[in-house]
């Protein structure tokens, strides 16, 4: 019984307030280079951060009137933990805490309605159907459950650069996710165009932000600047292009498909 118990307790993410305090007051007291960097690369972040919430009320608009859900639900869960997590527990500042939140809230609307309605979209998996609320509560509680996992890792190893790295490859998931959902229900069923630009255009202001400190304030930025970074970046990037491919492809097979006249039933002969 202790054994278990062991392996219960260390399953336990450890919170590194205390930690994450003196993180940001020594982020707080780091005086920059020059006096341009913060004001655009927050500027930038500001955008990011607005673009990002317009995309998520559009998203839950877009859900309502389908009666569908656009964003997967493995990356709404990730989402919506990472934006609560980063809002309440681990705020890098008040000033991105703030759109964190916002987003926040408005993910936890989408997720009301992805667990409503979500079930039209498994008709063929009754299964997954009849427990999808069930089946997003559970994946919700696991990706918190990994994202504290990680932030009481890597906290004491990179410090505040873990909102970085836990951050940017969700966009990766949610690009991957989106292209992968449209090709296989072969319908804009909870997607739109203004749902992909508010998002696309929102993801390349965040990569220009980071890109502009990494220039004029690599001394505390310069993470952003290295390998594993520039293939986030990019990656994110592509499947942002290659997501827009392929709703317009998809998009001109439904509008032709509205065209076609049906096809006539006659009598056998």
């Amino acid at each position: 019984m202790s054994y278990f118990s062991s392996i219960l307790e260390s399953a336990r993410p450890s919170i590194r307030s205390a930690e994450w305090n003196e993180l940001r007051v020594v982020a707080e007291n780091w005086q920059p280079p020059n006096t341009h960097v913060m004001p655009i690369s927050n500027a930038l972040s500001a955008v990011c951060g607005i673009l990002w919430a317009t995309s998520y009320i559009l998203l839950t608009i877009r859900a309502f009137k389908d009666r569908s859900y656009g964003m997967p639900i493995f990356a709404l869960c990730l989402n919506v933990t990472w934006e609560l997590i980063y809002s309440f527990i681990y705020p890098p500042d008040i000033f991105n805490a703030v759109f964190f939140a916002l987003e926040a809230i408005v993910d936890v609307v989408l997720f009301v309605a992805t667990a409503r309605y979500g079930k039209h979209e498994w008709k063929d998996s009754p299964l997954i159907a009849n427990h999808l609320p069930s089946i997003v509560v559970i994946c919700a509680f696991l990706c918190a459950w990994m994202q504290l996992a990680l932030a009481s890792e890597l906290i004491p190893v990179i410090g505040r650069q873990v909102v970085f790295f836990t951050s940017w490859p969700l966009q990766i998931v949610l690009g991957a996710g989106s292209i992968a959902q449209i090709m296989t229900r072969d319908s804009t069923r909870g997607h739109s165009i203004h749902i992909w630009w508010t998002r696309a255009v929102g993801t390349f202001c965040a990569a220009c932000c980071f890109q502009y400190r990494v220039a004029y304030w690599p001394e505390r930025f310069g993470y952003a600047g290295k390998p594993v970074a520039i293939f986030i970046l990019v990656v994110s990037t592509c499947l942002d292009i290659a997501y827009l491919f392929i709703f317009r492809a998809v998009k001109e097979r439904e509008r032709l498909a509205r065209r076609s006249p049906a096809p006539k039933v006659g009598k056998s002969e």
